[in-house]
Protein backbone atom coordinates (compact mmCIF):
# COMPACT_ATOMS: atom_id res chain seq x y z
CA UNK A 1 0.00 0.00 0.00
CA UNK A 2 2.96 2.02 0.91
CA UNK A 3 3.89 3.94 -2.77
CA UNK A 4 6.95 6.08 -1.26
CA UNK A 5 8.00 7.78 2.39
CA UNK A 6 10.15 10.74 2.68
CA UNK A 7 11.79 10.70 5.91
CA UNK A 8 9.69 7.82 7.27
CA UNK A 9 8.03 7.67 10.67
CA UNK A 10 9.25 4.98 12.92
CA UNK A 11 7.03 4.83 15.62
CA UNK A 12 3.20 5.91 15.97
CA UNK A 13 1.08 6.83 18.77
CA UNK A 14 -2.31 5.80 18.04
CA UNK A 15 -4.30 8.22 20.71
CA UNK A 16 -8.08 8.36 21.67
CA UNK A 17 -10.43 9.44 24.55
CA UNK A 18 -11.90 5.67 25.31
CA UNK A 19 -14.74 5.19 22.76
CA UNK A 20 -13.83 7.37 20.11
CA UNK A 21 -12.43 5.56 17.25
CA UNK A 22 -9.14 3.32 18.33
CA UNK A 23 -10.32 0.74 16.22
CA UNK A 24 -10.78 3.13 13.42
CA UNK A 25 -7.44 4.90 13.30
CA UNK A 26 -5.51 1.27 14.21
CA UNK A 27 -7.75 -0.23 11.14
CA UNK A 28 -6.00 2.66 8.77
CA UNK A 29 -2.71 2.11 9.97
CA UNK A 30 -2.57 -1.69 9.84
CA UNK A 31 -4.14 -0.74 5.73
CA UNK A 32 -0.73 1.22 5.33
CA UNK A 33 1.03 -1.64 6.39
CA UNK A 34 2.11 -0.54 9.94
CA UNK A 35 2.18 -3.31 12.86
CA UNK A 36 1.07 -3.12 16.51
CA UNK A 37 4.28 -2.31 19.04
CA UNK A 38 4.83 -4.54 22.02
CA UNK A 39 4.48 -1.00 24.56
CA UNK A 40 0.77 -1.25 26.18
CA UNK A 41 0.40 1.94 27.18
CA UNK A 42 -2.70 1.40 28.82
CA UNK A 43 -1.17 -0.84 31.78
CA UNK A 44 2.65 -0.04 32.05
CA UNK A 45 1.96 1.61 35.01
CA UNK A 46 -0.77 -0.36 36.52
CA UNK A 47 -0.06 -2.77 39.13
CA UNK A 48 -2.78 -4.66 38.44
CA UNK A 49 -2.55 -5.62 34.81
CA UNK A 50 -0.56 -8.51 35.47
CA UNK A 51 -0.61 -11.66 37.83
CA UNK A 52 2.88 -12.22 37.05
CA UNK A 53 5.33 -11.49 39.98
CA UNK A 54 8.05 -10.86 37.99
CA UNK A 55 6.26 -8.44 36.47
CA UNK A 56 4.99 -6.19 38.94
CA UNK A 57 8.32 -5.90 40.39
CA UNK A 58 9.22 -4.53 36.83
CA UNK A 59 6.14 -2.01 36.70
CA UNK A 60 7.18 -0.91 40.48
CA UNK A 61 10.42 -0.08 39.49
CA UNK A 62 9.69 2.09 36.51
CA UNK A 63 6.96 4.34 38.75
CA UNK A 64 8.11 7.71 39.80
CA UNK A 65 5.86 9.60 41.84
CA UNK A 66 7.41 12.96 39.51
CA UNK A 67 7.35 10.32 36.30
CA UNK A 68 5.00 10.82 33.34
CA UNK A 69 0.70 10.19 33.93
CA UNK A 70 0.22 7.35 31.19
CA UNK A 71 -3.72 6.58 32.34
CA UNK A 72 -6.34 8.81 31.34
CA UNK A 73 -8.49 8.01 34.79
CA UNK A 74 -5.45 7.80 37.31
CA UNK A 75 -3.13 10.42 36.37
CA UNK A 76 -0.99 9.72 39.82
CA UNK A 77 -0.17 6.42 37.66
CA UNK A 78 3.23 7.87 36.50
CA UNK A 79 6.11 5.93 35.01
CA UNK A 80 9.86 7.14 34.84
CA UNK A 81 10.67 9.68 32.00
CA UNK A 82 13.96 8.08 31.03
CA UNK A 83 12.42 4.52 31.54
CA UNK A 84 10.04 5.30 28.35
CA UNK A 85 12.66 6.70 26.39
CA UNK A 86 14.84 3.62 26.26
CA UNK A 87 11.46 1.70 25.74
CA UNK A 88 11.05 3.71 23.00
CA UNK A 89 14.77 3.78 21.45
CA UNK A 90 14.57 0.01 21.11
CA UNK A 91 11.14 -0.14 19.40
CA UNK A 92 11.06 -1.52 15.30
CA UNK A 93 10.13 0.31 12.29
CA UNK A 94 6.57 0.65 11.39
CA UNK A 95 4.84 -0.10 14.38
CA UNK A 96 1.57 1.75 16.24
CA UNK A 97 0.46 1.87 20.09
CA UNK A 98 -2.58 2.34 20.92
CA UNK A 99 -2.98 4.53 23.51
CA UNK A 100 -5.21 6.68 26.29
CA UNK A 101 -3.08 9.26 27.29
CA UNK A 102 -3.55 12.27 28.80
CA UNK A 103 -1.57 15.40 27.84
CA UNK A 104 1.20 16.75 28.97
CA UNK A 105 4.32 19.10 27.67
CA UNK A 106 6.33 16.58 29.30
CA UNK A 107 4.81 13.32 27.18
CA UNK A 108 4.45 15.47 23.90
CA UNK A 109 7.73 16.76 23.88
CA UNK A 110 9.57 12.91 25.08
CA UNK A 111 7.54 11.67 21.95
CA UNK A 112 8.54 14.05 19.39
CA UNK A 113 12.43 13.75 20.65
CA UNK A 114 12.34 9.72 20.17
CA UNK A 115 10.56 10.69 16.39
CA UNK A 116 6.98 9.28 17.21
CA UNK A 117 4.55 10.66 15.31
CA UNK A 118 1.10 11.37 17.18
CA UNK A 119 -1.98 10.76 16.14
CA UNK A 120 -5.46 11.45 18.37
CA UNK A 121 -8.94 10.42 17.58
CA UNK A 122 -11.96 12.19 18.86
CA UNK A 123 -15.63 11.84 18.16
CA UNK A 124 -19.30 13.67 19.39
CA UNK A 125 -18.81 12.88 23.54
CA UNK A 126 -22.96 11.87 23.23
CA UNK A 127 -22.11 9.34 21.02
CA UNK A 128 -18.91 8.55 23.51
CA UNK A 129 -21.14 8.13 26.23
CA UNK A 130 -23.53 5.85 24.70
CA UNK A 131 -20.88 4.18 22.92
CA UNK A 132 -18.43 3.58 26.30
CA UNK A 133 -21.83 2.91 28.64
CA UNK A 134 -22.68 -0.09 25.79
CA UNK A 135 -19.23 -1.24 26.17
CA UNK A 136 -18.86 -1.40 29.55
CA UNK A 137 -21.97 -3.68 29.81
CA UNK A 138 -20.77 -5.76 26.60
CA UNK A 139 -17.28 -6.37 28.02
CA UNK A 140 -17.17 -8.88 31.25
CA UNK A 141 -13.31 -8.32 31.32
CA UNK A 142 -13.49 -4.51 32.18
CA UNK A 143 -13.09 -3.44 35.53
CA UNK A 144 -16.78 -1.59 35.85
CA UNK A 145 -18.35 -4.69 33.93
CA UNK A 146 -20.56 -5.71 37.02
CA UNK A 147 -21.37 -2.48 38.28
CA UNK A 148 -22.55 -1.41 34.79
CA UNK A 149 -24.52 -4.57 34.39
CA UNK A 150 -26.53 -4.23 37.93
CA UNK A 151 -27.65 -0.43 36.67
CA UNK A 152 -31.11 -0.69 35.79
CA UNK A 153 -31.40 1.17 32.11
CA UNK A 154 -29.09 2.38 29.23
CA UNK A 155 -29.87 5.66 30.61
CA UNK A 156 -28.64 4.92 34.11
CA UNK A 157 -25.47 4.27 32.92
CA UNK A 158 -25.18 6.73 30.65
CA UNK A 159 -25.37 9.31 32.99
CA UNK A 160 -22.62 7.50 35.27
CA UNK A 161 -20.25 8.11 32.50
CA UNK A 162 -21.02 11.76 32.47
CA UNK A 163 -20.86 12.22 36.01
CA UNK A 164 -18.18 9.35 36.75
CA UNK A 165 -17.65 6.45 39.61
CA UNK A 166 -15.04 4.49 41.62
CA UNK A 167 -15.48 1.12 42.67
CA UNK A 168 -12.68 -0.57 44.53
CA UNK A 169 -9.46 0.63 43.57
CA UNK A 170 -11.30 2.09 40.34
CA UNK A 171 -12.40 5.31 39.01
CA UNK A 172 -14.22 6.04 35.96
CA UNK A 173 -13.33 9.92 35.92
CA UNK A 174 -16.77 12.22 34.45
CA UNK A 175 -16.16 12.11 30.49
CA UNK A 176 -15.66 16.36 30.64
CA UNK A 177 -12.73 15.69 32.09
CA UNK A 178 -11.93 12.98 30.23
CA UNK A 179 -11.95 15.31 27.29
CA UNK A 180 -9.81 17.74 28.83
CA UNK A 181 -6.85 15.72 29.63
CA UNK A 182 -6.98 14.95 25.64
CA UNK A 183 -7.40 18.95 24.45
CA UNK A 184 -3.69 18.95 24.53
CA UNK A 185 -3.36 16.47 21.61
CA UNK A 186 -5.50 18.22 19.46
CA UNK A 187 -3.94 21.71 19.62
CA UNK A 188 0.09 20.09 19.38
CA UNK A 189 1.99 21.47 16.55
CA UNK A 190 3.51 18.14 16.58
CA UNK A 191 0.58 16.05 16.58
CA UNK A 192 -2.58 14.95 13.85
CA UNK A 193 -6.13 15.26 15.22
CA UNK A 194 -8.80 13.33 13.24
CA UNK A 195 -12.66 13.14 14.03
CA UNK A 196 -14.26 9.90 13.73
CA UNK A 197 -17.09 10.94 11.77
CA UNK A 198 -14.70 12.69 9.25
CA UNK A 199 -13.01 9.25 8.81
CA UNK A 200 -15.60 6.78 9.14
CA UNK A 201 -17.15 7.25 5.77
CA UNK A 202 -20.67 6.59 4.16
CA UNK A 203 -20.63 2.74 5.75
CA UNK A 204 -20.97 4.58 8.83
CA UNK A 205 -23.03 7.36 8.14
CA UNK A 206 -20.36 9.41 7.62
CA UNK A 207 -19.51 11.26 3.87
CA UNK A 208 -16.88 10.19 1.41
CA UNK A 209 -15.62 13.86 0.65
CA UNK A 210 -14.89 14.17 4.22
CA UNK A 211 -13.51 10.45 4.45
CA UNK A 212 -11.19 11.51 1.70
CA UNK A 213 -9.84 14.91 3.27
CA UNK A 214 -8.88 13.02 6.96
CA UNK A 215 -7.17 10.35 4.35
CA UNK A 216 -5.15 12.89 2.89
CA UNK A 217 -4.41 14.49 6.14
CA UNK A 218 -2.56 11.40 7.85
CA UNK A 219 -0.98 10.32 4.64
CA UNK A 220 0.66 13.85 4.04
CA UNK A 221 1.05 13.75 8.00
CA UNK A 222 3.08 10.26 7.57
CA UNK A 223 4.69 12.14 4.67
CA UNK A 224 3.02 9.00 2.34
CA UNK A 225 2.30 9.04 -1.48
CA UNK A 226 -0.48 6.96 -2.85
CA UNK A 227 -1.91 6.55 -6.29
CA UNK A 228 -5.67 7.20 -6.74
CA UNK A 229 -6.67 3.41 -7.38
CA UNK A 230 -4.94 3.07 -3.70
CA UNK A 231 -6.30 5.71 -2.09
CA UNK A 232 -9.61 4.12 -3.27
CA UNK A 233 -8.60 0.87 -2.52
CA UNK A 234 -7.74 1.80 1.36
CA UNK A 235 -10.71 4.31 1.83
CA UNK A 236 -13.21 1.09 0.81
CA UNK A 237 -11.60 -1.20 3.77
CA UNK A 238 -11.83 0.99 6.70
CA UNK A 239 -15.17 0.68 8.37
CA UNK A 240 -14.69 -2.99 9.64
CA UNK A 241 -16.69 -4.66 11.86
CA UNK A 242 -14.61 -7.71 13.63
CA UNK A 243 -13.19 -6.00 17.13
CA UNK A 244 -14.23 -6.99 20.60
CA UNK A 245 -14.94 -3.51 21.01
CA UNK A 246 -16.99 -2.63 18.02
CA UNK A 247 -20.62 -1.70 19.02
CA UNK A 248 -21.84 -0.42 15.57
CA UNK A 249 -19.40 2.15 14.65
CA UNK A 250 -22.04 5.05 13.43
CA UNK A 251 -22.21 8.69 13.88
CA UNK A 252 -25.07 10.96 15.54
CA UNK A 253 -26.75 7.97 17.41
CA UNK A 254 -27.95 10.49 20.34
CA UNK A 255 -30.91 12.19 19.26
CA UNK A 256 -32.71 8.90 19.22
CA UNK A 257 -31.44 8.05 22.81
CA UNK A 258 -30.74 11.30 24.86
CA UNK A 259 -33.89 11.82 25.53
CA UNK A 260 -35.30 14.44 28.14
CA UNK A 261 -33.47 14.85 31.54
CA UNK A 262 -30.93 12.67 29.77
CA UNK A 263 -30.53 15.33 27.31
CA UNK A 264 -30.49 18.29 30.26
CA UNK A 265 -28.06 15.95 32.28
CA UNK A 266 -25.62 15.87 29.13
CA UNK A 267 -25.63 19.93 29.22
CA UNK A 268 -25.06 20.35 32.57
CA UNK A 269 -21.83 18.02 32.77
CA UNK A 270 -20.40 17.83 29.36
CA UNK A 271 -22.15 20.82 27.20
CA UNK A 272 -18.74 23.05 27.81
CA UNK A 273 -16.73 20.31 26.33
CA UNK A 274 -19.41 19.74 23.37
CA UNK A 275 -18.65 23.31 22.47
CA UNK A 276 -14.82 23.16 22.85
CA UNK A 277 -14.63 20.54 20.40
CA UNK A 278 -16.50 22.05 17.98
CA UNK A 279 -19.99 19.99 17.65
CA UNK A 280 -22.05 22.70 18.99
CA UNK A 281 -21.89 26.22 19.25
CA UNK A 282 -23.99 26.69 22.26
CA UNK A 283 -26.31 24.21 24.51
CA UNK A 284 -29.35 24.96 22.45
CA UNK A 285 -29.28 21.95 20.81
Amino acid sequence: MIKEIQNKPIRIIANSLPKSGTHLLIRVLHLLGYKEGQVLMGSIARVDSTRNPFNKIMILSRCRANGLSVDMDDLSLKVDSKWLERVFAKQLDFRYYPAHLPYTFEMEELLVQQNVKIFTIIRDPRDVAISYANYMLKDKKQYMHDFFKKLPDTKTRIKYVLSGYSVGKYTLVPLRDRISRTMGWHSSDFGCSLKFENLVGTQGGGQEMLQRQELAKILNYLNIQMDDLDFEGLAGKIFHKKSKTFHSGQVNQWPDILMDDLKDCFKRECGGALISLGYEKDNNW
